[in-house]
Order: structure tokens, then sequence, then C-alpha cells
């Protein structure tokens, strides 16, 4: 994805740049609401991964990046990108393996 490199200029501590930088790179060629949004989740998560944040922080930057890029392109869609990461998550989690166990 060619919005992963803002996450590594800018830190997560500046999001609304991190989030602008995802929106510049998206926006040629995947201008809809959802790539724009997955975009800012990539980059907002590269971002803080990089710093060593735990993941459970790193989920929560991307989830607020994809939050806060839907307001720079409006959507008529029921579904957003914050809301399909978080489903993921929680469907992923439900699913946990214990390792060894079958």
């Amino acid at each position: 994805m060619r919005a992963a490199p803002v996450g590594v200029i800018y830190p997560s501590s500046r999001l609304e740049k991190v989030i602008r930088g995802a929106y510049e790179w998206a926006i040629p060629t995947h201008g809809g609401q959802l790539a724009i949004c997955a975009a800012a989740a990539v980059a907002g998560a590269i971002s803080a991964a990089l710093e060593g944040q735990p993941v459970v922080e790193v989920l929560a930057v991307a989830l607020r990046a994809a939050k806060d890029a839907e307001a720079l392109r409006f959507s008529a869609e029921a579904s957003t990108i914050a809301r399909s990461i978080e489903r993921m998550y929680a469907d992923l989690g439900s699913k946990r393996m214990v390792v060894g166990s079958r």
C-alpha cells in the first residue's frame, strides 16, 4: 500500500498528519471513503508499531485514524473500514486457538 511510508514519516502522536498524508497518497487512484480510511488505518498502525507500542494500542491508533479519515470523504455507505476492522478483530478473538491443542 502506498500509504505505508506515511506511517514511517509521522509519529502516531501527529495522527492528523498521518491521516492527511494517507489521504494524499490514496486519493489519486483510490478516492472512495473505504480506501482512504483503509490507507489511514494502515499508516496509523505502521506508525504505532514502529514506535514499539503494544498490539492493542496499534489497533487503537488504526481505528482512530480510520474513523477520523471518514470526515475527509463523504459516503452514503453504512459500512466503514473502522467497523469492519472492529468486526474482524472480534471475530478473530472469538476463534483464538490455543497453541498445541486440537
